[in-house]
């Protein structure tokens, strides 16, 4: 009896071990150039409830290294709350921005 709980156990490790390699290939960080920057620019217009899933998930990618870079937000007709989420994302991320019209995207 113990030794079936010890292959039980070994099997599981192993395709656990096996999905972990699996995940470090399928997240293999991005490469870019050693003059090259990577910006993520998202062009939001009127509202997006969803804005704040969507940069939290491209900050978990920066974060975790898989995609180096920084988030430029351009407001292109956000609503109020979409802007004030926006801002509030940039506040607390040094690598999120926040375009607005009023700005040189030069």
């Amino acid at each position: 009896m113990a030794g079936t709980w010890l292959a039980v156990f070994l099997i599981s490790a192993g395709a656990v071990l096996l999905i972990w390699l699996l995940r470090g290939v399928l997240l293999t960080p991005v490469p870019r150039g050693r003059h090259q920057d990577v910006t993520i620019h998202l062009r939001v217009t009127g509202p997006s409830p969803e804005l704040e899933a969507t940069v939290d998930g491209l900050l978990w990618l920066l974060a975790d290294g898989v995609l180096p870079g920084r988030i430029v937000l351009e407001d292109n007709g956000m609503d109020e709350d979409t802007r004030q989420i926006a801002q509030r994302l940039a506040r607390d991320n040094g690598k999120v921005t926040v375009w607005t019209r009023d700005m040189d995207w030069n």
